[in-house]
């Protein structure tokens, strides 16, 4: 099979190098999704060309995802929304996922970001974008919306597949979701078997169906195989042989004979599930030796049964050498043992070898358990005796007990007299003592007084960051749960801030720079803040931000005043002036979250705000 290069034209710009979807169409012209916009051409006589220009008010960003419907019509997914070629040569066309003024401000951004397109067998076209899942009619008339709020696990829809039974997935940045009546595009429901199957807990990226009817899955944490019928299911790492952990959003085809392709950041992985060995060797814990000190142990009785070894206490060290029969993948072994049977098992790894130094006294039995990928087995291999000191036998216990016996009773003796005279002393003490005890009694209660001053002191400083003079993140922790835990809980609006390439603020103008942006930034947002609002140090340049009694409209209304107000700060330094710039992603905190699940959803918004082009608010409702 001949490779050939098909480079695009010479002045083809930078933004033309990054190639993220193909599509052979019906007339068999290969089209292209760049970060430049569609190219195509016609394989038979190869000559690149740029789609048509768009209007002069739109733009023409990155394109993620292409899809040709039934009627020939090229729909098309990029960072700047959902388009469609509705005739070959004409430039392509908006469709607007929502009818003129019935988004939500805050998801407008988010959808414009779209990765998967599917059509399905009744010619409607399914969008997911990076707020949501959308379902268009064929012309494009908006049927139906998802989000997080309506069941969604994740924001963000990375890919779309029917399976060949009619079961619609989707993968998210919340996992695998299956669709529960597809058909009823206005009352979808949502499972997430990714939590209900144990999958890692990540991202999925693409999904794909192989001949026998499974399902693979690409993650950030590997590459899944998953049983639709039972759920049962295997991950494939680095170190199994696939060549990356982390894939790309959408990489992923069905070749000849079978072929599974996945692309991902290291490479790309091809797989023929027909071919993959179902089960891992089933392991045989045994014991290959036992050196007592300098001297090899040999085994008593019968090989099929536990070793039987005798020790006296103080023994010399004890090394254990074992095995697990395993001969398909001995390097994917992991040895456990124990020597107490109510005792949880200690994780040796890949080590076949163990040295103890000390066996505890009495019966020991050492138990080995061999770990095979899904396959696991244990086993007794030794019992080991080990006998007491002498100080630990019962003809000397009971000979302690009597000295003790009789010690106790002359000192009972002695200690008696011994009372009986210091109580006289006492007595002649406690009026001395009680006029001391009453002069140190005001002496304490001016040092409880001085400690009680700097104990608060103290505590007001543990809950300080020290750079901003704003909370620090133990007391924005400790305010967030004390929001959350109120009855009735108020409304609250989250936020979380992050200073703009800070990183290249402290390259460029140095660290002590870049310090001063930070104290210039919480004195800004300090200054903004009504009396039950509060802005904290989260970490590094986040901040945090907690909007007691704020609904959608007031929340955004306070993160867009302090943009402005930033936009407007120059910060002097010894090494010039420094302006900056701030994204702010909020959330409305609903009656089921906690404060994890809180802060979540504020980060997810933080980075569709960052996704966007920075300097902006992105916020996701309850």
């Amino acid at each position: 099979m001949a490779v050939q290069a098909l480079p695009f034209p010479a002045d083809a710009p930078e933004a033309a190098r990054l190639v993220w979807n193909l599509l052979q169409d019906r007339a068999g012209r290969i089209w292209v999704a760049t970060d430049n916009g569609v190219y195509w051409t016609d394989p038979d006589a190869p000559s690149w060309q740029l789609e048509p220009p768009l209007q002069p008010e739109q733009r023409a960003s990155g394109v993620r995802a292409l899809l040709e419907d039934e009627r020939g019509r090229i729909w098309v997914g990029s960072s700047s929304g959902l388009w469609r070629f509705d005739t070959f040569g004409q430039p392509r066309q908006p469709v607007p996922l929502a009818p003129a003024g019935g988004a939500e401000p805050w998801f407008a951004q988010q959808d414009r970001s779209v990765y998967a397109l599917h059509q399905d067998s009744e010619g409607r076209i399914w969008v997911g974008t990076s707020g949501g899942l959308h379902i268009l009619d064929a012309d494009g008339t908006p049927l139906a919306r998802y989000r997080v709020a309506d069941g969604l696990p994740g924001a963000i829809v990375w890919d779309i597949h029917r399976h060949a039974d009619g079961t619609v997935y989707i993968g998210s940045n919340g996992g695998l979701v299956r669709i529960v009546d597809a058909d009823q595009v206005n009352a979808l429901r949502f499972e997430p078997i990714g939590l209900k199957a144990g999958l890692p807990r990540s991202m999925v990226y693409a999904i794909a169906s192989d001949r026998q009817g499974q399902l693979w899955l690409t993650s950030n944490r590997g590459l899944i195989r998953l049983d639709p019928a039972n759920l049962r299911h295997r991950v494939w790492r680095r170190r199994d042989g696939i060549a990356s952990d982390e894939f790309a959003s959408g990489a992923v085809a069905n070749g000849s004979q079978g072929w599974l392709y996945f692309g991902g950041i290291d490479g790309l992985t091809a797989v023929q599930p027909e071919r993959l060995r179902e089960l891992a060797e089933i392991p045989r814990p045994s014991l290959a030796r036992v050196v007592l000190g300098d001297q090899e142990v040999t085994a008593s009785g019968d090989p099929l049964q536990a070793w039987q070894l005798d020790l006296q206490h103080g023994h010399p060290p004890l090394i254990l050498d074992f095995s697990g029969l395993v001969f398909d993948a001995p390097t994917a072994v992991r040895y456990f043992y124990r020597l107490d049977p109510a005792a949880p098992f200690n994780e040796l790894g890949e080590r076949r070898s163990l040295i103890l130094d000390r066996v505890p006294d009495g019966l020991n039995s050492f138990e080995l358990k061999v770990v095979n990928e899904d396959r696991e087995a244990s086993r007794d291999l030794l019992h080991i005796r080990v006998a007491p000191p002498w100080y630990a036998t019962w003809p000397f216990r009971l000979l302690a007990l009597s000295t003790l016996v009789l010690l106790l009773t002359l000192a009972y003796l002695g200690r008696t007299r011994q009372l009986n005279r210091q109580r006289r002393q006492l007595e002649a003490e406690v009026s001395a003592r009680t006029r001391e005890l009453r002069n140190q009694k005001e002496a304490l209660e001016a040092t409880a007084e001085a400690l009680a001053t700097a104990n608060a002191k103290l505590k007001t400083l543990s809950v300080i960051d020290p750079l901003t003079g704003l909370p620090n993140r133990r007391e924005l922790i400790e305010r967030i749960v004390g929001l959350l835990r109120a009855a009735p809980r108020p409304p609250l609006a989250l936020g979380v801030i992050d200073l703009d390439q800070f990183k290249r603020i402290n390259d460029e103008y140095g660290h002590l720079a870049g310090d001063a942006v930070l104290r210039d930034f919480a004195d800004t947002a300090g200054s903004q803040m009504q009396r039950l609002e509060c802005v904290g140090r989260w970490g590094g340049e986040e901040f945090l931000v907690l909007l007691p009694d704020a609904d959608a409209q007031a929340a955004q209304g306070w993160a867009d005043e302090l943009l402005a107000r930033v936009r407007s700060r120059r910060v002097r330094t010894s090494n010039g002036v420094v302006s900056y710039r701030i994204s702010i992603g909020l959330a409305l905190a609903t009656d089921s979250d906690d404060m994890d699940a809180l802060v979540a959803r504020a980060d997810a918004a933080l980075y569709a705000a960052k996704s966007g082009g920075r300097d902006r608010v992105v916020l996701v409702g309850g």
